[in-house]
């Protein structure tokens, strides 16, 4: 889904198995340049939709420090290494992130209201 959302712009796939992300480029139809797993690339916006981060593990440090932004699809109770290691160097959207919009699209979809996103966002980061 990632990789559609950024079809027409230069997209970048790395996978940790370089099949994967043949097959990926494959399946979706999507130009996308393959970059072997771990190659920072300078500037570019990393988004990990990898479990990488939740239950520890970390991307690789060449790829976080070439980022000039970050979207972390992975979420749990706490914050991803990944998303540690760069807020408030860069721009940051975390799982929690995503889920909040993806659920805020959704109450939309469903009920034609605006949702009620700071009271959802509040919500998702409350233990």
């Amino acid at each position: 889904a990632a990789m559609v959302a950024f079809d027409g712009r230069d997209v970048l796939l790395s996978a940790r198995r370089s099949d994967a992300a043949e097959y990926l480029v494959g399946v979706t139809g999507v130009a996308a340049q393959i970059v072997e797993w771990g190659t920072g690339v300078e500037g570019a916006v990393i988004v990990n939709a990898t479990p990488i981060g939740m239950e520890g593990g970390n991307l690789p440090e060449a790829v976080l420090a070439a980022a000039s932004g970050l979207i972390d699809l992975a979420y749990g109770q706490s914050e991803t290494p990944a998303v540690e290691r760069l807020r408030g160097t860069v721009p940051v959207a975390d799982g929690i992130d995503h889920l909040v919009a993806q659920a805020a699209r959704s109450f939309t979809l469903w009920t034609g209201l605006s949702a009620p996103l700071d009271a959802m966002m509040r919500s998702a980061r409350t233990p």
